[in-house]
């Protein structure tokens, strides 16, 4: 019974989600309907592995289905983060990631051999580091420019799905170890099946749980980042009396606006979105989301000696913090420790000062 459990977790958790993103395939963006597609991948190729584990061997071709969907799996998952960072893949890169593994599993089905088995395992392996280098940088940039445009990346950043890209390491890893072995090692005992079902099974739910909840789609990016005409011409020089850019943010206190963006600086200066966002990361060495965070630390930094019994919650929404947890996270990137340990640091020192 625990075997026969540990046996179908990982295909139990594909299918399961599986269902969860296709009842809402037709609303879902790009994105989501290709993590739905991956997620059926997963499905069926735990589902071989099951059959494999409770009747002893595969049918030739299930054996060919395994290899398909085992060769599918991290190109379906490298088109989904490109998905996340593009509106659009072209049709000819879409054929160029995929068929390779289809025709490796078709030659599979045709005519089997040794040879075949050796360029599949090399083709898996070319995908992992192909899709942990490409696809990381394709979220770094992303990342990068959402940094540059949005104060507020809480819900936008990829930083939750490059973790996941590591984890991804810890998999494939396990998934070269499990070939080595081979799949008869795991008959021997419950346990060993249980380490690889439960690494894949924790791995599938990371990947839905992330996709489930990320509403922020690259289209909205792109309706949000849409150009504004420059009324106002650019200042010959990088830095004179005209471009006052930074003044203006600080001394209206722009940065008290949860839903600030550079698109708000762009309207209210006239500048173009290029020159304004050059001209913050000139100034600042920052960029804009850091800037303007730091602007609202230092400012919830004179909330809270000002206001000691006020709640770090409504201080953080006044200093322009959408929730309480971006406010925290902000806090100890800039200062290093947590705001109830500055606080407490600050009343420290003025004990001692005799104030």
């Amino acid at each position: 019974m625990i075997r026969t459990l540990f046996s179908f977790l990982p295909c139990a958790v594909s299918l399961g989600w599986f269902v969860v993103f296709a009842l809402t395939f037709r609303r879902n963006d790009k994105a989501k309907r290709v993590l739905t597609i991956f997620l059926a991948a997963c499905a069926i190729l735990y589902g071989c592995h099951y059959i494999y584990f409770t009747q002893g061997s595969l049918s030739h071709p299930l054996e060919c289905l395994w290899t398909l969907m085992s060769l599918l799996s991290y190109p379906l998952f490298f088109i989904y983060l490109c998905l996340l960072t593009a509106s659009r893949v072209h049709r000819g890169v879409l054929w160029g990631i995929l068929l390779p593994s289809i025709l490796v599993a078709g030659i599979k089905y045709m005519a089997p051999s040794a040879e075949i088995d050796t360029l599949q395992k090399i083709l898996f392996a070319s995908q992992v580091i192909g899709v942990l280098h490409f696809g990381n940088r394709r979220l770094e940039a992303f990342d990068r420019e959402l940094h540059e445009f949005y104060a507020d990346t809480e819900g936008r950043s990829t930083a939750p799905i490059r973790y996941l890209l590591l984890a991804l390491v810890c998999s494939a890893f396990a998934s070269t170890i499990i070939n080595l072995l081979g799949r008869p090692y795991f008959e021997r005992s419950t346990w060993i099946l249980a380490v690889p079902s439960v690494i894949f099974s924790s791995l599938i739910f990371a990947a839905s749980l992330i996709g489930y909840r990320r509403h922020f789609s690259v289209e909205q990016y792109h309706i949000d980042t849409q150009d504004i005409p420059a009324t106002t011409p650019e200042p010959s020089e990088e830095c004179d009396e005209e471009c006052v850019i930074t003044q203006l943010i600080e001394e209206r206190q722009l940065y008290l606006n949860k839903d600030f963006t550079l698109s708000d600086v762009v309207r209210l200066t006239g500048y173009s979105r290029t020159f304004v966002s050059n001209y913050i990361n000139a100034q600042t060495h920052q960029s804009f989301s850091d800037y303007i965070n730091h602007l609202r630390i230092e400012h919830a930094k004179q909330l809270m000696m000002q206001n000691q019994n006020e709640k770090l919650q409504a201080i953080a929404l006044r200093a322009g913090f959408s929730t309480e947890q971006t406010f925290y996270r902000n806090f100890r990137k800039f200062n290093g420790k947590t705001p109830a340990a500055w606080l407490q640091q600050g009343r420290t020192t003025n004990d001692n000062n005799g104030l």
